[in-house]
């Protein structure tokens, strides 16, 4: 699933990031000083207070998934969301 491919995914962002930095190819600040913040908004204490998470705290995931299910989904992107 794309949930267990995220921390994949970031650690290929940051691997082109790092590659970029040693060939002096980098955003320009002012794009960067705006992804600051927008980054730091996701990182939380408490996984379930992630944007990435409230999918799978919503009432709504219980009536489309099974009671077994969404407890191993929601299990899931805490890992998911708490790696990064």
């Amino acid at each position: 699933s794309r949930l267990r491919l995220f921390p994949r995914l970031i650690e290929q962002l940051i691997s082109c990031m790092e590659k970029g930095m040693t060939r002096r190819i980098v955003p320009a600040k002012i794009v960067v000083e705006k992804v600051v913040p927008q980054m730091e908004a996701h990182i939380v204490e408490n996984p379930e207070r992630s944007e990435f998470y409230k999918p799978f705290a919503s009432s709504e995931s219980k009536e489309k998934v099974s009671g077994s299910d969404i407890q191993r989904l929601r299990d899931e992107a805490k890992q998911a969301v708490t790696r990064f």
